[in-house]
């Protein structure tokens, strides 16, 4: 293999290499609890926490509505038993157990009110533990594909870097110095970088579109590079252009 075909080849390996930390970053972004997942969860517990606090108001009023009707009971219980004889001691009996009455009226409001709401937050409650059990299935489903594809990731980035280790291993020192120096100044100018492939054989570069003359100058490789605006043609083959200058001047020859 040339010292061109060589250079193509780790440039392959070097693309290959940017795609799948690109790739593994996002895989390692989705690691760990979904916002799915987490809202889930969050909406459970309020519906346990309203739960909690209905029945304990609920119970609270049972409770008290308990307590009055007693009370009722007992003051009734002494109006007719004829023990009470003093008009003054019966009036403020009965006023009391009209008044009692009253707030049992207003209790058993209450008590039907947090009833209504139990069982209807005990609705919720299941219907929010399916949907809990239904979104971490279906998350627990998705992170042991997002770790089986993690490792594969790691594995293959480990096997490319280790190639492109060995391959810079054979190459000189300079050849090695300008292929790094262009790289860096591709991405410095328009972000990441992605191959041209040239329509010519490995060593051949077409310094312009459509010139229809091949110069044997350069190692056969270009980084193309992507403009953040996304256009096309004369754009990209200006960029083209530069890079194969920067080569020339750098005296790489096939």
């Amino acid at each position: 293999m040339s010292q061109a075909e060589t250079l193509y080849h780790l440039q392959d390996i070097d693309l290959e290499i940017i795609g799948r930390k690109k790739r593994l970053a996002e895989v390692r972004s989705q690691l760990g609890e979904s916002a799915e997942l987490r809202e889930a969860k969050s909406n459970l517990q309020h519906i346990q926490e309203e739960g909690r606090r209905w029945r304990t108001r609920l119970k609270e009023s049972e409770l008290a509505l308990q307590d009055i009707s007693g009370k009722i009971a007992q003051n009734e219980r002494r109006l007719y038993s004829g023990k009470v004889r003093n008009p003054k001691e019966l009036q403020g009996l009965q006023r009391e157990t009209t008044h009692l009455k009253q707030r049992r009226s207003a209790k058993e409001e209450e008590v039907l009110e947090a009833m209504v709401h139990v069982d209807e937050l005990a609705r919720d409650y299941e219907k929010a533990r399916q949907h809990l059990q239904a979104v971490d299935s279906a998350w627990k489903e998705a992170q042991a594909e997002l770790t089986t594809e993690e490792e594969a990731l790691v594995s293959r980035l480990n096997a490319l870097q280790e190639r492109s280790r060995q391959i810079v291993a054979t190459l000189p020192h300079q050849t090695v110095g300008i292929y790094e120096h262009t790289k860096m100044e591709s991405r410095s100018r328009r972000g990441l970088a992605e191959r041209w492939r040239m329509p010519g054989m490995p060593g051949v570069c077409i310094g312009e579109q459509g010139a229809g003359s091949a110069r044997k100058h350069c190692c056969g490789y270009v980084w193309k590079l992507r403009p953040n605006t996304g256009q096309q043609g004369p754009v990209a083959f200006e960029n083209f252009r530069q890079s194969m200058a920067f080569l020339q001047d750098s005296r790489i020859m096939v």
